[in-house]
């Protein structure tokens, strides 16, 4: 039972603002690219989910095109992360132990997805992850899935030139 308490004569009403009981922070959302990219199963490290831009590389060990790009994609990897741009393999092979000898042959560290084991349902999740016709093919975004480029996998090199260059001009203005 709920009583009622008249006010009385002469008193004012109380009409200060009170605080809410519960306030909530807007929480940035998390970006959509490392969203989809939580999803999936890894060959080794998991991408950097605060990366500014994503490369998604299509590649295979028994791949000429692509064992001739991969050294200068591995020697330019550590150059990516600190511009903030994550590489993440997509491996081709049916394999995990072929693309495990063959990165650590180039010594390349980046965070490998074996297509064979991820469900195509879950791969179709991640934007920019589309079917590819051939092998090396790269395809960069920004964190929120909206593709940069699109192409053979030579822009890689290309892109983590720019990203590098980039990130020292925004240091440089900031000085």
């Amino acid at each position: 039972m709920v009583s009622v308490v008249p006010a009385q004569e002469g008193a004012e009403e109380d009409t200060t603002p009170k605080p809410s009981k519960t306030v909530k922070k807007d929480k940035k959302p998390a970006a959509v690219v490392a969203t989809a990219l939580r999803k999936l199963k890894y060959s080794g490290s998991k991408p950097n989910a605060k990366a500014k831009f994503y490369i998604f590389l299509h590649s295979a060990s028994y791949c000429p095109p692509c064992r001739e790009e991969m050294p200068g994609i591995a020697k330019e990897y550590s150059k990516m992360k600190t511009a903030g741009v994550e590489l993440v393999l997509f491996s081709h092979d049916a394999a995990e132990a072929d693309t495990k000898a063959w990165l650590k042959s180039e010594k390349a560290k980046f965070p490998v997805v074996m297509i064979s084991a991820n469900k195509e349902k879950t791969l179709e999740k991640v934007p920019g992850y589309g079917k590819v016709e051939g092998i090396p093919h790269a395809v960069i975004l920004d964190a929120e899935g909206n593709q940069i480029m699109e192409g053979h996998g030579a822009i890689v090199k290309e892109w983590a030139q720019y990203a590098v260059e980039k990130k020292e001009d925004n240091a440089a203005e900031e000085e």
